[in-house]
């Protein structure tokens, strides 16, 4: 998105893709139908394709026409937590820009600074928590600030924070499933 205001793209001309969801060759015909209209509202067109590894073999066989004839005006940003799945000639036609995790320091400045633009407090507890939980995804830590700014308790913040913390939530229900005096109302709890 901040490739989308820095190129001067509109709305009208952003277009985000799940390819978990649309894997087949009809996906990369469309686009090609499409990327050589004009631009509507701004200077570029842009693709944004997430988990593209997902792609058939022949889905990636017709975009890799498409990166070879890609016109001036248009851009694709392939998104993938899985290189090694795309076709060796699609990875070969794109610029990899490798992400890693926010370490907490960065994670909490860039809360402290979302509450303040809010005119909104939490206790010191409650950051550090909303920050560990993230696991050094900006994104996750923006979702649950989301979520908590407008509680009133730091009991209730705390608690849908770690409710929003799928990775503690799946350890602890596996934890109570081993344990062999399970109690199977605290484990449907955690299911919820």
């Amino acid at each position: 998105r901040i490739l989308k205001s820095r190129l001067e793209c509109s709305d009208h001309d952003f277009h985000e893709l799940n390819c978990a969801d649309n894997r087949g060759i009809e996906l990369a015909r469309d686009i090609g139908l499409r990327m050589n209209l004009s631009p509507l509202g701004g200077k570029v067109r842009i693709w944004l394709m997430d988990e593209v590894h997902q792609l058939t073999g022949a889905a990636q066989s017709a975009l890799l026409k498409i990166l070879e004839d890609t016109p001036s005006h248009v851009y694709f940003l392939l998104a993938t937590t899985d290189q090694q799945k795309l076709l060796t000639t699609v990875r070969s036609r794109c610029t990899p820009i490798p992400l890693s995790s926010i370490f907490p320091k960065p994670l909490t400045q860039i809360t402290r600074n979302v509450l303040s633009k809010e005119n909104k407090t939490l206790s010191q507890e409650v950051i550090e928590k909303l920050v560990e939980s993230a696991e050094g995804s900006a994104r996750k830590v923006l979702v649950t600030l989301h979520q908590i700014i407008g509680l009133e308790s730091e009991e209730e913040q705390l608690e849908t924070i770690q409710k929003a913390d799928t990775k503690r939530q799946a350890f602890d229900l596996v934890k109570a499933l081993l344990w062999e005096r399970a109690d199977w109302k605290k484990v449907a709890a955690l299911t919820v």
